[in-house]
């Protein structure tokens, strides 16, 4: 893969698409998440897994990716709250 400006970034954006869809696939659209407290509890979860992931990749010696791969949760859980929240007004 290229690591040159845009590049990257376009494919950062598809990941962040696919995990999307994969979420929706597995939980639906998330429209009984009514309170924004709820949206802070998911992403508080997906936070502690990019920690957990972090551990593992410093102190275990673990590849970075499955960092990658949780951050890209995140991101998408916090796209999918800036929808709903949208899709409300």
């Amino acid at each position: 893969m290229v690591k040159e400006g845009g590049f990257l970034r376009e494919h950062i954006y598809a990941d962040i698409e696919a995990e999307i869809k994969r979420q929706t696939e597995k939980w639906g659209t998330n429209t009984d998440l009514e309170h924004p407290l709820e949206w802070m509890l998911v992403v508080d979860e997906e936070i502690g897994e990019v920690a957990k992931a972090l551990n593992e990749h410093y102190f275990r010696d673990m590849p970075f990716k499955p960092v990658e791969e949780e951050l890209i949760q995140v991101i998408a859980v916090i796209v999918s709250w800036i929808e709903t929240e949208r899709m409300k007004r």
